[in-house]
Parts: C-alpha cells; structure tokens; sequence
C-alpha cells in the first residue's frame, strides 16, 4: 500500500470530520511535511483551532509521521512556480521520493503533481477509502462532505453532485 502524504487542507477537514482519528487504520504509512505541521499544527494553536489539536496528537502517536523531503533539487525545480505553496511542493516531493499518494485539493498542486507523474488523490479519496474498509458507513461519509463545506471546504457543485451519486452508487 503506498503511503499517503497529506497537505494542510486534507488534516484540517478531516479533522473537523471527525474522521481523520480513522486514517491510521487505512493500510500503508501516512506522512505530512514540516511544513505542513508547522501549518495545521503550529499556527493552528496560535488561532486556537481544535482541528490543530487532533492533528498534534496523531503527529504525536505517530499515526501520521512528520517527514523532511530527501530531493531538495526536485524541491526547488518546483519551487519556482510562484503559485505553488510551500507546503504544497513539499508534499509533492515527499510524495515522489516515497513513491506515495500525494492527498491535496488545490488546484495549482494538482495541476504541477500531474506534469510531474506524482499520483495525487483529493479529501474526498480519503473518505472514500474509509468507507471501503467499513470504518464509516455512507450516511457518516455523506454527512462529512456537508460538514466540510459548512466548515469552508470548497468544492464545485458539479463535484459535490459527483461525489454524492458516487456515494449512493457505493
């Protein structure tokens, strides 16, 4: 099972989910770059978030490991697009150099993960493994997607649409 590299977004609405506590059951090593720690974690705490909490603790427990990147060229050769976050480059480098799953939904990172052939996945990926392994059922999946958007996650009608027919197909 190839492991899951996770970016801010993914650990902050899961975590509002309730479900991320779930993700260390799911096969496979799962991992978040410093920077992406010092994101959800580190500021989070600053602004008082309770989503940062869990995600300390499960960085704490080692369900999902704070992981430096190892290409620090391919690092930087990514680095100069001035869209791409920091974190986000650093979760696709991590996702190369492990040969993972790189989990991020911003649009910028999805685009720059395909040129470079990382295998990418969004949130709802994360749901749906979950509920394939029956540690959540479909309304507990379709509950968390409509929590996510109450809590600002964005997603497009037509995707929400998507993942809702996904879910009654399943």
């Amino acid at each position: 099972m190839p492991a899951l590299i996770f970016d801010s977004t993914a650990l902050i609405y899961l975590a509002k989910t309730s479900f991320l506590q779930l993700v260390g059951q799911l096969g496979g090593e799962k991992f978040m770059p410093p920077t992406v720690h010092m994101e959800v974690v580190t500021r989070g705490k600053e602004i008082g978030t309770s989503d940062a909490l869990v995600i300390e603790r499960l960085a704490a427990e080692s369900v999902i490991g704070v992981r430096e990147v190892d290409d620090a060229k391919f690092l930087h050769t990514i680095q100069r697009n001035p869209k791409l976050h920091k974190a986000d480059a650093e979760v696709i480098v991590l996702a190369k150099d492990l040969d993972g799953i790189a989990i991020l939904d911003e649009e910028v990172a999805r685009s720059v993960v395909d040129v470079y052939e990382v295998e990418n996945r969004g949130t709802v990926y994360i749901l749906f493994r979950l509920l394939k392994a029956n540690l959540i059922s479909r309304d507990g999946a379709r509950d968390a997607i409509d929590e996510m958007v109450r809590a600002g996650w964005r997603c497009s009608t037509s995707l929400y649409v998507e993942i809702m027919k996904h879910l009654a197909d399943t």
